[in-house]
C-alpha cells in the first residue's frame, strides 16, 4: 500500500495513526494471503515402490509405516518402507515374510504392527500374520488365524486384543479375536450378524465395535449393522443405517461420541448421503449430502474434530475432491483438492495433526508412488 504524504500532511495525529495502521493492516493481510497459500495439500517425497491397497501405520515414533499391496502390474508385494515427516522422506525396510495386498493392520498397544491376511500373490488369500518391531525393524510370523480373509477390517481393542471381522467368501459371517500375549487366534465361531465384506468397524467410546455395512456372499448391498461387545464377546444387532453401501468413508468424532458414515457405494453408482450413529440411543440421523458422490474414499479426524473426506472414485475414475466436514454445524463444505485423484490409498493423521495421503490408483490404470501432505 502506497501513502501520499501530500495527503497525509496536516491532517493530525488521528488521521496519522489511521493511515498507519490501514498500511500495517494491508501487509498482514498480504502475509496471510500468503500463508493461507502454503495451507492444504503439498507433496512430500515419492515412496520408493508404487502401491495400492497396502496398509499403513502410525508409529510411536511419529514415522508411518507402509507395507504390502499391488505394484503397476498387479504384483503382490511383500516390502516396506517408512515415512518420516520430519524430513518428508522414505527409507525402505525389512520385507514382510509373505507377500499382502487388500491386507488389514492395526498397532499394538506396545507399539508393534500386526498385518493381517489378504491375497498372497498366489491363487489365494491368505490366513496368516506377522508383527513389525519398529524397535528392530524386523517382521516375526504370528499365529495363523486359520481363515483366509480379504475386505475385512481389524480393530485394536481397549483391552489390547484385536478384533477382525468379514471377508469375502466362506468366512465373511465369522470374526476372530487376536490376543497379543499369547499370539493367538480365537476360534472363527463368533458370528457376525450378518456376514459382509467391504463394511467399515468403529471403536466406539465405551470400547464397543460397531460395524456397518458391506456386501453379503451374494453381492447384495447391505444398510445393517452390529455391535461387538468385547466384554462378553458377543455381537448384537444394532439399527439400520438410511441407505446401503459398500467401503463408505466413516470417523469417529470425538467430541460427540457419534459415527460419521459417507458415501460409499451402491451398485455401481457412488453415494453423496451421510448418516451419523449415536450408540447411546442406537439411532441413526440423516446427514447433509457430500458436495461430492464417490465411493472408495477415506475420512480422517482432525486434532480439531473436524473431518476430511478424502478422494476415491466416481464413476469408476479416482478424484482429487477433499469435503470438510464441521461437526459443530453439520455441514459440508469444499476443501483444496488433492494434488492426484486416488482411490486405493491410504491416510494418516500424523502426531502434529497433519494428514499423510499414500499411493493408491491416480487415474488411466496408473498405480502412483506420490505421497502429498494435508496442513489444517
Amino acid at each position: 500500500m502506497r501513502i501520499d504524504r501530500r495527503r497525509v500532511h496536516g491532517m493530525g495525529p488521528t488521521w496519522l495513526i489511521l493511515v498507519v495502521v490501514l498500511a500495517a493492516a494491508a501487509v498482514l493481510s498480504s502475509a496471510g494471503a500468503r500463508a493461507e497459500a502454503r495451507l492444504g495439500w503439498e507433496l512430500t517425497g515419492p515412496m520408493h515402490t508404487s502401491r495400492q491397497s497396502h496398509i499403513a501405520a502410525l508409529l510411536p515414533n511419529g514415522q508411518v509405516l507402509v507395507a504390502g499391496g499391488l505394484d503397476v502390474t498387479d504384483t503382490v508385494l511383500a516390502s516396506a518402507e517408512l515415512f518420516d515427516p520430519t524430513t518428508g522422506t522414505w527409507t525402505e525396510t525389512e520385507s514382510m515374510h509373505t507377500p499382502r495386498g487388500y491386507e488389514a493392520g492395526s498397532v499394538l498397544e506396545d507399539g508393534r504392527v500386526l498385518v493381517i491376511g489378504g491375497a498372497d500373490g498366489t491363487c489365494c488369500d491368505t490366513s496368516t500374520a506377522e508383527i513389525y518391531d519398529p524397535a528392530t525393524g524386523h517382521w516375526e510370523l504370528t499365529g495363523d488365524m486359520g481363515v483366509p480373509r480379504d475386505f475385512f477390517t481389524s480393530t485394536l481393542l481397549n483391552d489390547g486384543r484385536v478384533l477382525v471381522v468379514g471377508a469375502f467368501g466362506s468366512t465373511e459371517g465369522t470374526s476372530q479375536l487376536y490376543d497379543p500375549v499369547t499370539g493367538t487366534w480365537s476360534a472363527p465361531i463368533i458370528a457376525t450378524p450378518g456376514g459382509r465384506a467391504g463394511h467399515t468397524a468403529t471403536l466406539l467410546a465405551d470400547g464397543e465395535v460397531l460395524v456397518v455395512g458391506g456386501v453379503d456372499g451374494t453381492f447384495m448391498f447391505l444398510k445393517s449393522a452390529a455391535v461387538f461387545d468385547p466384554a462378553t464377546d458377543s455381537w448384537s444387532d444394532a439399527r439400520s443405517i438410511k441407505g446401503a453401501r459398500f467401503l463408505p468413508g466413516t470417523a469417529f468424532l470425538s467430541g460427540s461420541g457419534k459415527v460419521l458414515v459417507t458415501g460409499g457405494r451402491f451398485g455401481n453408482m457412488p453415494i453423496d448421503t451421510t448418516s451419523l450413529y449415536d450408540p447411546a440411543t442406537d439411532t441413526w440421523e440423516r446427514g447433509k449430502r457430500l458436495p461430492s458422490a464417490r465411493g472408495y474414499l477415506l475420512c480422517v479426524e482432525l486434532l480439531d474434530g473436524r473431518v476430511l473426506a478424502i478422494g476415491g472414485t466416481h464413476q469408476g475414475a479416482p478424484v482429487r475432491e477433499v469435503d470438510i466436514y464441521d461437526p459443530a454445524t453439520g455441514r459440508w463444505k469444499m476443501g483444496p483438492k488433492l494434488t492426484n485423484g486416488r482411490n486405493g490409498f491410504t491416510a494418516t493423521r500424523l502426531l502434529d495433526g497433519r494428514v499423510l495421503v499414500v499411493g493408491g490408483f491416480s487415474g488411466s490404470g496408473t498405480i502412483t508412488n506420490r505421497a502429498e501432505i494435508f496442513t489444517p
